[in-house]
C-alpha cells in the first residue's frame, strides 16, 4: 500500500500522444454517422449511433479536438469525478443509457423497442471507442508495456505482491472507476492502475465501484492520492517463544472507519495479512540480533546514525532512497520498524481486534 510516483514525467506525456492518434479516427467515424449493431439477450439486435444534441454528442465533439483529447487521458482523479457527477446530474436523458451496458434490463425498462432506430446510447459507444477497439485489442493496447513504463514493480493496493509483466502472465490493470460503468475513462492514464490478480479480480476489487461504495460506508484512497499515514502496521507478540512464527500476528489498523471497512470489503487487507506474520518474525528477530551486535544497552539515547544503520542492516536499503513501489511489504516492513524502534506516537486505529471499536497501535 502506497502511493504512486510519477517516476518519469514524460511517460504519461507520450501515452497521451500515442493514444489520441488512434482515439481520433474512431472518434470521428461516430460523428460521421457510423452505426453498430448490439445483441441483446432474449431480444434482438438493436442498432446504437450518435444523435446530435446528446451527452454522446457533446463528448466526442470535444474529443475530435486533439489538443482536448491528449488533455482528457491525463485529467487527474478529481477531473474523472467531477466528469462522473456532471453525467450523474443530467436531465432528459436515460440514466440508464450512461452507466449501464444495453442488456434486457435497460431494454426493457426504457422501451428500446418503441424508439426510433438506431438509439443513441453512450455506454454502448463509449465501451466500443474506447474498450472494444483500443483496451481489449491486444495488437494496439500494450499493457506489458503500460507497466514496465509505469516502472512499478509491486502492486499499489495491498503492497504484498510482485507484479510480473512477462510474456506469458496476465497482465493486470485495474481500472479504479470501473470500466464497465465508466467506459469513457477506460484509457484515462491516470484510472488505469498495475496490480496483482488478487485485487484486480473478483471477489476482491474486481468491477466494484468505489464511489458507489462510499456511499455504503466503505472507502478507499486513490492510489496516486494515498496518505499512508492512514493506515498502520503493528506487530503483536502473542507467544513466549520468538523463534516460533505463530507467537506473532500482523495487525492492520485504520485511522477511518470507513477506510477499515474498504480496504476489507475490497482488498481483503487485514486477513491476508494475517498470513504474513513469517515475514514480520524474521523482522523482529533480526532487530534482537542487530541490537545486540550493536550493544544497543550501551548506546542511549539511540542517535540517528545508528538509526540509519538499522534500516540498512534489516532492510537492505538506504532509508533516504524508500521505494515501496520495487519492495513486497514496504510499508509493513517500515512501520514494524518504527513501532520496534519507537519513533511513532501511539494513535487509535480500527482493526479486526477492535472493530468497530478503536484500539491504540504504537
Amino acid at each position: 500500500m502506497y502511493k504512486i510516483p510519477i517516476l518519469d514525467s514524460q511517460v504519461p506525456i507520450d501515452y497521451a500522444k500515442n493514444y489520441s492518434t488512434k482515439l481520433l479516427p474512431i472518434i470521428q467515424s461516430y460523428l460521421q454517422g457510423a452505426t453498430i449493431t448490439v445483441s441483446v439477450k432474449n431480444r434482438r439486435n438493436v442498432s446504437v449511433c450518435v444523435h446530435k444534441n446528446t451527452p454522446t454528442h457533446k463528448l466526442l465533439t470535444d474529443l475530435s479536438d486533439p489538443d482536448f483529447l491528449q488533455s482528457y487521458l491525463l485529467w487527474d482523479t478529481k477531473q474523472q469525478y467531477n466528469y462522473i457527477k456532471r453525467l450523474a446530474k443530467l436531465k432528459g436523458y436515460p440514466a440508464d443509457f450512461i452507466f449501464k451496458k444495453l442488456g434486457a434490463g435497460v431494454y426493457d425498462k426504457e422501451k428500446i423497442a418503441t424508439k426510433v432506430k438506431p438509439i443513441d446510447h453512450f455506454n454502448t459507444i463509449l465501451h466500443d471507442i474506447f474498450i472494444d477497439k483500443i483496451y481489449e485489442n491486444s495488437s494496439i493496447f500494450d499493457k506489458r508495456n503500460f507497466i514496465c513504463r509505469t516502472k512499478i514493480r509491486v502492486c499499489p493496493y495491498c503492497g504484498l505482491t510482485i507484479i510480473q509483466p512477462s510474456n506469458s502472465t496476465k497482465h493486470q490493470i485495474d481500472h479504479f472507476f470501473p470500466k464497465g460503468k465508466y467506459p469513457f475513462l477506460a484509457l484515462s492514464y491516470y484510472n488505469l492502475i498495475p496490480s496483482c490478480d488478487k485485487c484486480n479480480e473478483s471477489p476482491l476489487k474486481g468491477q466494484k465501484d468505489p464511489i458507489e461504495q462510499n456511499i455504503n460506508g466503505y472507502s478507499i484512497q486513490h492510489p496516486y492520492l494515498l496518505n499512508d499515514s492512514v493506515v498502520r502496521f503493528n506487530l503483536k507478540l502473542t507467544g513466549a517463544d520468538i523463534y516460533n512464527d505463530d507467537s506473532f500476528e500482523v495487525i492492520v489498523g485504520f485511522k477511518d472507519k470507513t477506510l477499515f471497512n474498504g480496504y476489507n470489503f475490497f482488498f481483503d487487507i487485514s486477513s491476508r495479512y494475517q498470513v504474513h506474520n513469517v515475514e514480520a518474525a524474521s523482522l523482529y528477530r533480526s532487530h534482537l540480533n542487530f541490537m545486540k551486535s550493536k550493544g544497543y544497552y550501551n548506546r542511549m539515547p539511540i542517535d540517528k546514525a545508528w538509526i540509519d544503520d538499522a534500516y540498512k542492516v534489516l532492510f537492505n536499503f538506504d532509508p533516504r532512497k524508500n521505494n515501496p513501489w520495487s519492495q513486497e511489504y514496504f510499508k509493513m516492513k517500515v512501520d514494524i520498524f518504527n513501532q520496534l524502534y519507537h519513533k511513532r506516537k501511539p494513535e487509535l486505529f480500527y482493526t479486526d481486534y477492535s472493530h468497530p471499536n478503536s484500539e491504540t497501535l504504537d
